[in-house]
């Protein structure tokens, strides 16, 4: 005969399902003891075990919107097991470039949903290619997801256009025509 049950204090349980918590178990077996013809039960040791919480499943990254996009620029990142509420970063290696061991740049991300996260990724990154992942604090890390960042486009805007005449021995000042230049990042 086997005996299952909760240990006392620990939370209850539904009829034929285990919860965490502590459990223990006591096998009973029927036997014989020396020639006589009677039987008795037999009882072992109690053994204690534990059932605990699973953890959670780790994030997973299907897409990432635009399928490329600039620095300074939102993503979109679809995948799931996202966490709402978890403090969660996009981190990403580059792949072009060569770096220290270990290194790796990150971007606090914005949870909309458990198969949405919204990033904007900093100014200051470098064009090319990088293994993108979704760290959620307490959680775990995605497998990578190759993600390329563009080059940033500078469209150049002419505000004045003036010259200046260097041949004139006379020329003393900035009263002449100056080429002044000015760029927007697009």
């Amino acid at each position: 005969m086997l005996h299952f049950g909760r240990v006392r204090g620990s939370p209850p349980q539904d009829e034929g399902k285990a919860f965490t918590g502590q459990y223990y178990l006591r096998v009973e077996s029927l036997t014989k003891i020396g020639d006589e013809e009677k039987e008795t039960w037999k009882r072992s040791n109690i053994l204690d075990f534990f059932i605990e919480t699973p953890p959670p499943p780790k994030p997973v990254i299907t897409q990432i919107s635009p399928s490329d996009q600039y620095p300074g620029r939102t993503v979109i990142v679809q995948g799931n097991n996202f966490v709402p509420g978890k403090e969660t970063d996009l981190v990403w290696e580059p792949l072009d470039f060569p770096t220290p061991t270990g290194m790796a740049l990150a971007a606090r991300a914005t949870v909309r949903s458990t198969t949405e996260l919204s990033v904007n990724l900093p100014l200051l990154v470098l064009p090319g290619r990088y293994a993108m992942r979704v760290h959620i604090a307490g959680v775990g890390i995605s497998d990578s997801f190759i993600y390329a960042i563009k080059a940033p486009k500078y469209r150049v805007v002419f505000t004045k256009l003036k010259c200046i005449d260097e041949t004139n021995p006379e020329w003393v000042g900035s009263d002449e025509i100056v080429t002044v230049l000015g760029c927007r990042c697009r």
